[in-house]
């Protein structure tokens, strides 16, 4: 107890002893070498909602913490606010120029630009996150991968603004001009457009355009030049569009065209020919778009996984890589990876252990196994459901074959099949295939019971969701039902034992 009483003694003392080096070390430093633009790490959060009106010019103010507040006829001029969080703050009748506002976190903000000019401000990396921004000119400013989540963008015009690789999801968008901005690669779901233009000849660019051009309920314009055409007549024109970036080797709009004009076979193809162009140059940056378009329309199959893959080994096995490509390399190395495990939208990936008794010591059983293994592969290459497969064997004794498999929702039941049907040729008892056929039965029963279940959902859900919380409803059973099938299927293991006297 002494003993335990004197640890929390010396504990305190140092505690004490810390606090009074830093105050000491900050007094000294303000005395010395007082730096009043200089105030990162900063918590201001008021209980109520408290207004601020006063200039921030030339200042650090990064990583810090905002709720609460109202900036009023503020000026914001070549301020650091990188890393800071905003939550339930608004910037009213303010002046931006100039600011870092990168990789930050904008929650329930509510900007309100009074039509005044923001320029050369840096949104790059950050999330808005149920924010207003209306009355708002964008000039000359950075938002390079930015998430808008739904928000409401009301009257914003950006003119010479980078938005390559944002996000816009579930946001409203009215009056708005991105006419003038670079807008490449950028993606748009679920949204709602009134009066939104585009320009002409990046809208190909836009993950997510196919359904824009279906939704004909959108106001969505094109501009070019000073000209505004809509979204019937840029169909007309998706021909005469594809030939365009043929002739600039433009694989990207293409693909996306290809597939707006319902031709996926064609879109296809030219995406392979895109990542066979951008694996000689080394260009990952691109690689990783087409991997992310194919992936978003559910096109991308076994061949183009492999070869991109492949491609990304030999490229950092590779000897005397420049330091600059390979940082070029890690930059997408990681989300193209991330693409390619996913494969497309409606596959499931599922996986089979088949566990034996045969081992190592027993050479016709090696053999055995080796045999067992190449039907495996032969039977499953024969299948149109499957995208890809993978059969490996451990490194232990006694053997198990572990078989991955890529497949179509609606190839699960095949795939099953297949594999039950491979080991029962290798049994010798009647007793085991109907093993097997009782597992497969019950795989199917499983199935037909979960879809009946899940159109229930889907019939119940209709009548109490509006159509945008319906589309949300929907995507979020199907991914449970994808889920729960990918558990089911990976928790069925098949055993069987060979009987050495009689193999």
């Amino acid at each position: 107890m002494v003993k335990l009483t004197n640890y929390y003694l010396e504990l305190k003392f140092e505690m004490m002893y810390e606090r009074y080096n830093i105050k000491e070390a900050i007094e000294y430093l303000s005395l010395n070498y007082n730096d009043s633009n200089v105030n990162n790490n900063v918590t201001h959060i008021s209980t109520t909602t408290e207004t601020i009106s006063q200039d921030f010019k030339c200042a650090s103010m990064k990583q810090s913490y905002y709720k609460n507040i109202n900036f009023v006829k503020s000026n914001f001029e070549n301020v650091a606010f990188t890393g800071t969080s905003f939550e339930n703050v608004k910037f009213d009748d303010v002046i931006m120029t100039g600011n870092s506002f990168a990789n930050c976190s904008f929650l329930m903000v509510n900007i309100d630009g009074k039509c005044k000019e923001f320029v050369a401000n840096n949104f790059s990396q950050s999330n808005f996150e149920l924010c207003k921004l209306k009355s708002l000119k964008l000039f000359r400013s950075g938002s390079i991968n930015t998430l808008f989540h739904s928000c409401d963008l009301d009257d914003v015009q950006l003119k010479s603004c980078t938005f390559e690789g944002a996000k816009f999801k579930n946001c409203t968008l009215r009056n708005c001009n991105f006419g003038n901005v670079n807008i490449d690669y950028s993606i748009f779901m679920d949204n709602t457009y009134n009066n939104v233009i585009f320009p002409f000849y990046q809208f190909a660019y836009i993950i997510g355009m196919v359904k824009i051009l279906q939704n004909n309920e959108d106001k969505v314009f094109l501009q070019v030049g000073q000209k505004k055409v809509d979204l019937n007549e840029y169909k007309n024109q998706i021909k005469r569009l594809i030939l365009y970036y043929l002739d600039k080797n433009e694989y990207f709009p293409i693909c996306n065209l290809c597939i707006a004009n319902g031709d996926i076979e064609a879109a296809g193809n030219y995406l392979i020919d895109g990542v066979n162009k951008f694996i000689i140059t080394r260009n990952f940056r691109m690689i990783s778009n087409l991997c992310f378009l194919a992936s978003y329309h559910g096109i991308m199959n076994e061949k183009l996984r492999y070869k991109i893959n492949r491609a990304m080994d030999e490229f950092i096995q590779g000897e005397g890589i420049p330091e600059t490509q390979l940082n070029y390399y890690l930059m997408y190395m990681g989300k193209i990876r991330t693409i390619l495990e996913k494969g497309s939208s409606e596959t499931l990936t599922l996986n089979y252990t088949i566990k034996t008794n045969t081992c190592k010591a027993d050479p016709e059983g090696v053999e055995f196994i080796n045999d067992l293994i190449n039907k495996l592969n032969k039977n499953l290459s024969n299948s149109n459901d499957i995208e890809g497969f993978k059969v490996t064997i451990s490194n232990y004794s006694p053997f198990e074959i572990i078989v991955g498999v890529i497949t179509i929702v609606g190839g699960v039941v095949t795939v099953s099949k297949i594999l039950f049907d491979v080991v029962s040729k290798y049994k010798d008892k009647k007793k085991e295939n109907d093993i097997a056929n009782i597992a497969l039965e019950n795989g199917k029963l499983y199935l037909q019971e979960r879809i009946d279940r899940m159109q229930k959902e889907l019939l119940l859900a209709r009548k109490q969701f509006t159509k945008d919380k319906l589309d949300d409803r929907i995507v979020a059973v199907t991914q449970s039902f994808q889920t729960e099938i990918e558990e089911f299927y990976s928790k069925q293991f098949m055993y069987f034992k060979v009987d050495n006297k009689k193999r």
